[in-house]
């Protein structure tokens, strides 16, 4: 039995009048007859409207930074990379463009090629990739995935606009033969995902034309496994070097967070009033009762707790007054 290209699934439907077989799992939509036009004899791409482009621009903000490489499959004359250049700086943007328009985006890009053959493959990859309104032309959308992320740099990012379905809200499939896959929100993720790319921003409603007023757009990242360096929200509260930092309260929130990721030396210890945690030690800081505070003066409080945080204010104010330097919550460590 065929399976969906997308998920691997094998509950596929046929959609007799849009001749596409529909996937029951991940809803991805794929054409049974491949009649596509000759995009290396025509320019198909629509004028990039500047409204359409700033728009693809702020949700590509996480991925941008002064100095990046970038490569755009698909890049047509270069108008989507002619705008982000006037909003970032790259040290270098390739493209890939089978259709006459490669004649204008050569005299904008660093390096265009007119075949995926051409592309090298040595390297540290780029920084971004961009695939706006490419992949559903492809056949083999599992092999185009996997050279989505051959281009990758190790923590670059990959941007991909694809019609949402039809691609307009009020029409049921879409007629386009160029397009040969309609995908879902379902099947994007899941076809990113199989080929080790996660998905970490996805949007749908992106403006790509009157005909296409509706595409999803992703941003990914090759996934990594999860670390801690212990240090995460170490920074956040900005410590003077000679503070003497106790942390009040031992219980869920200190070893859910303080405990795992802000960094151990910065503490003297904690306090807590369960005395059965007196004597023991979180991540190699002893617990201590919090009358012992009455003999230090000039130290800080972390108060690892949301519920209770006034009502601890209002105690360390009433017992301890100007011998505390400063007072943290666990607002300051995690906005």
């Amino acid at each position: 039995m065929k399976a969906c290209p997308a998920c691997g699934g094998n509950r596929l439907e046929m959609v007799i009048a849009a001749d596409v077989e529909c996937c029951l799992s991940c809803h991805h939509g794929a054409r049974r007859k491949i009649d596509q036009p000759d995009y290396r004899a025509q320019a198909v791409a629509p004028s990039y409207d500047p409204a359409r482009a700033e728009d693809q621009f702020r949700f590509l903000k996480p991925a941008l930074q002064p100095g990046i490489t970038a490569f755009e499959l698909g890049c047509a004359a270069a108008e989507l990379a002619t705008f982000l250049r006037t909003q970032n700086t790259f040290a270098r943007y390739d493209g890939l463009e089978v259709s006459p328009d490669v004649a204008k985006a050569t005299h904008i890009l660093d390096q265009v090629y007119s075949s995926w053959d051409q592309v090298p493959r040595a390297g540290r990859g780029y920084d971004l990739v961009i695939a706006s309104h490419f992949l559903e032309h492809m056949e083999d959308i599992q092999t185009q995935a996997r050279r989505f992320k051959a281009l990758l740099a190790p923590e670059g990012f990959l941007f991909v606009e694809v019609p949402n379905r039809s691609g307009h809200p009020r029409l049921p499939f879409d007629t386009n033969p160029g397009h040969l896959h309609f995908f879902s929100c379902s099947s994007l993720t899941h076809l990113l995902a199989d080929t080790g790319l996660e998905v970490i921003q996805v949007a749908s409603g992106g403006f790509e034309s009157m005909r296409y007023p509706d595409s999803l757009r992703v941003l990914a990242r090759t996934h990594q496994l999860p670390a801690t360096t212990g240090r995460e929200l170490g920074a956040k509260l900005a410590l003077p070097t000679d503070a003497r930092l106790i942390v009040w309260g031992a219980g869920g929130m200190a070893r859910e967070l303080i405990a795992p990721f802000f960094p151990a030396e910065q503490i003297a210890y904690y306090v807590d009033r369960n005395e059965t945690l007196w004597g023991q030690q979180l991540a190699g800081r002893p617990i201590n009762n919090p009358n012992l505070l009455a003999s230090e003066s000039g130290f800080h409080v972390l108060i690892s707790s949301i519920d209770y945080e006034a009502a601890i204010r209002t105690e360390l104010k009433q017992r301890f007054g100007s011998r505390v330097a400063k007072v943290y919550g666990m607002n300051d460590l995690l906005t």
